[in-house]
């Protein structure tokens, strides 16, 4: 990880000052909002993403966000700032597809399927999400906090980073339009 890389992740993980902590260290839940842009030059590539799709048969892999501008959601079901924000991720991924932008669902953390596929259908959230309770996908993307959502850019590295519940349409739609005119 280069070095401004890691300053933006401690100065995002130390604005947290409401951050519950998850168990043993793990995943806690964000309580307030914070974002990381990264520059082009400054690009980090994204972790794999492949997993279990949750709300159907078959996998989800990489291959569904490349060569286009991704957002990656992780969430749970029992994530109360999770659960605020999925009509506006829902909201922006039927305004963006059309224009290239994949969305994927991170399912993570002491979630189970049944209660997950719940929060689906609650929602109804139509873009995919992967069922990853052990969190391994949440963990090579270093999450500590959820919701966590990041924007991966058309290379496949990560353009931002934002921590906690998206306030409003506007937070994600600012990087998302910079990203399709990058």
């Amino acid at each position: 990880m280069n070095i401004l890389r890691a300053l933006a992740v401690t100065l995002l993980v130390a604005g947290l000052a409401a951050c519950t902590a998850g168990e043993a260290g793990g995943i806690g839940t964000a309580t307030s909002f914070n974002v990381a842009n990264f520059p082009p030059a400054e690009r980090e590539p994204a972790p794999s993403i492949s997993g279990e799709r949750l709300d159907q048969a078959g996998t989800i892999t990489d291959a569904l966000i490349q060569g286009k501008v991704g957002v990656v959601n992780f969430w749970g079901s029992w994530c109360g700032p999770c659960r605020k924000e999925q009509p506006l991720l829902e909201a922006l991924w039927r305004e963006y597809a059309p224009r290239g932008v994949a969305f994927v669902g991170i399912n993570t953390r002491r979630d189970n399927r049944a209660a997950a596929v719940a929060f689906l259908e609650e929602f109804q959230v139509s873009y995919p999400s992967v069922y990853d309770p052990p969190s391994s996908i949440a963990s090579d993307f270093g999450v500590r906090a959820m919701p966590s959502t990041f924007v991966i850019d058309r290379e496949g590295r990560i353009a931002a980073h934002i921590i906690g519940a998206l306030r409003n349409e506007a937070d994600l739609r600012l990087i998302l339009d910079a990203e399709l005119l990058a």
